[in-house]
């Protein structure tokens, strides 16, 4: 099977796959041998976006000056007449974790410059999963494996198919990162269990057409927290998914930092808001996940235990 290790197939295969993310017409605008890097410019089929990939070829020295040079294009970007500009970032080898979470930390997309942080594992799986190039028998066992241990998972425990969808501002990370966690240290539920943009195991997938993703998520959700802070207010995206879940009229459940204040959220304070540090709250999401996902009753002690925790955690 082709693993593609030269520079030249690694940028044909990446050409293909984001060709097939709905981008057309690759050229080669630029190149900057120093930084190791390979700018590429796209343009779009069916809309005037514009649209960049760079190919970092090798492991950067700092990587805090490649990350300053990602965002000062943003910056130029956001204050452009450019409707939308996507910012691909494709690594020719694979990251480390601590490398990915650094990059996604420091990368911020802003107003309408998005960026999209792949590696060469990326790559390379998005292309199998689209047929552009074969997997192993390995693969397709584990990934038949993997399947077949979640649907007897589901079956035996009556977990309701779903995922639970977690609407939130990217700088409230760490609140949606440590909610998650909180229902998965005491219940069958994992990381795969919910939708959430900041969260290992529960984001889009890299491949995934955006705001389908989106749409599709909220259509299939049993229930949909929104995380109300300050952030979310200023976020158009946040607006955007509850617009789209009222619309729907889909089962919610909005938590409110307990900062804010009623008359500071608008319109939103004619729907029913749980504030987050306020008795109770927290133990009426507990039912509304359980009823909704059909999960075994929460123990209670494991639960105040873990709830005291976390609210501990956000104090920090």
């Amino acid at each position: 099977m082709n693993t593609l290790q030269n520079i030249e197939s690694f940028t044909d295969l990446t050409k293909q796959v984001i060709n097939d993310f709905k981008l057309v017409s690759l050229k080669v605008t630029s190149g900057n041998s120093s930084t190791n890097r390979g700018s590429y410019r796209f343009t779009l089929m069916d809309q005037p976006d514009n649209c960049f990939v760079d190919i970092i070829e090798k492991r950067p020295e700092d990587r805090g000056t490649l990350a300053k040079t990602f965002n000062n294009k943003a910056r130029i970007v956001k204050s452009s007449n450019v409707t939308i500009y996507s910012f691909y970032i494709v690594f020719n080898y694979t990251l480390t974790a601590n490398d990915r979470q650094y990059y996604e930390s420091k990368i911020k997309s802003r107003g309408n410059c998005k960026f999209y942080i792949w590696d060469k594992s990326t790559i390379l799986k998005m292309a199998k999963d689209k047929g552009f190039i074969e997997k192993s028998t390995s693969e397709r066992i584990s990934e038949m494996n993997t399947a077949m241990s979640k649907q007897y998972k589901n079956e035996k425990s009556g977990i309701v198919e779903g995922k639970i969808f977690i609407s939130h501002s990217e700088k409230d990370e760490l609140l949606a990162k440590e909610l998650i966690q909180l229902f998965t240290s005491v219940s069958n539920l994992g990381p795969e269990d919910f939708i959430c943009s900041s969260v290992e195991g529960s984001k889009i997938e890299p491949a995934s057409d955006w705001v389908s993703f989106i749409e599709e998520g909220i259509d299939n959700a049993p229930l949909i927290i929104f995380l109300l802070t300050s952030s979310f207010m200023e976020s158009k995206a946040s607006y955007w998914e509850f617009g789209l879940t009222m619309g729907k009229k889909r089962n919610y459940f909005i938590l409110m930092d307990n900062e804010l204040a009623y008359d500071s959220i608008g319109f939103l304070s004619k729907y029913q808001v749980e504030i987050l540090n306020e008795n109770g709250a927290l133990d009426r999401l507990k039912d509304e996940v359980e009823e909704c996902k059909n999960l075994k009753k929460i123990k209670t002690d494991a639960w105040n235990d873990r709830k005291k925790d976390f609210l501990n955690k956000l104090k920090k």
